[in-house]
């Protein structure tokens, strides 16, 4: 259940950081086939691409320990008809 969760944040994570960045234009985009010189600062700023990160990491972190954290005694004992 952790690694699946991790899996699907990286997934959604990985496309929230490439927002505003160029599409995939295949192997003729590189610079030798096309006029065009690409910039260095395509897409998000570095800062907000770790601000992403940084909040991917801890939402599995805390999910992650939801998951994983010991029972107690109290919440595995089946509730008693009154």
């Amino acid at each position: 259940m952790v690694v699946g969760l991790a899996l699907a944040l990286y997934l959604v994570g990985d496309w929230a950081v490439s927002l505003g960045s160029h599409p995939f234009t295949g192997w003729v985009g590189y610079a030798p086939l096309s006029n065009t010189v690409g910039s260095l600062n395509e897409g998000l700023h570095p800062w907000a691409r770790l601000l992403i990160w940084l909040i991917f990491v801890a939402v599995w972190m805390i999910a992650s320990l939801a998951l994983l954290r010991r029972r107690t005694d109290d919440s595995l004992a089946k509730p008693t008809d009154s």
